[in-house]
């Protein structure tokens, strides 16, 4: 099984992505830490390192790709066999990007992401983070949807990751 999880900051798609990957013994890869852009938008890796890694990972037989929306992702979409689209209010992202950084802040939880434990969000990382936010609503959604016409009929929304997790696991993956 091939997913893609798609969204924008904050709407639960590293929490989700994790969850399948142990119900379901699949690999999990964060596309944004393979493609990871430094402060001034330039990638900190040369993106043919990248895309070999990513042409890589794409030739086993099950993943779970999880990203923002970003088009250095296009070519992947086609590769999947279920998108899984987490279209979350903008206030429950907003919350999850403030509340996550505070939560950080004071050790109450330990933020396991693909950085090898070397991200240590500021102030200034929690502003871009709702800067990224408010992008999203504002032009990213919106080529979200066009970059995903083509390949509708393995697209799924949710509104919720935790509806998401429930329903795939339920419904959706039930047979494979």
């Amino acid at each position: 099984m091939k997913i893609h999880i798609v969204g924008p900051v904050g709407c639960g798609k590293t929490r989700l992505a994790v969850a399948l990957a142990q119900n379901f013994d699949i690999p999990h890869y964060e596309l944004n830490a393979i493609m990871l852009k430094d402060d001034t938008g330039k990638l900190e890796q040369d993106s043919a390192t990248a895309k070999a890694q990513l042409t890589k990972q794409l030739l086993s037989s099950s993943w779970i790709f999880e990203s923002s929306v970003d088009e250095l992702f296009d070519n992947y979409f086609s590769e999947a066999d279920i998108i899984v689209v987490l279209d979350t209010p903008s206030y429950k992202n907003r919350w999850q990007i403030v509340s996550g950084f505070f939560k950080e802040k004071l050790n109450n939880v330990k933020n396991k992401i693909a950085y090898d434990n070397k991200f240590d969000k500021t102030f200034n990382d929690m502003k871009k983070q709702l800067q990224a936010e408010k992008e999203y609503r504002k032009v990213k959604r919106g080529n979200l949807i066009d970059q995903l016409m083509p390949f509708e009929s393995k697209v799924i929304v949710y509104t919720s990751a935790n509806i998401a997790f429930e329903d795939l696991v339920e419904h959706v993956l039930k047979d494979d």
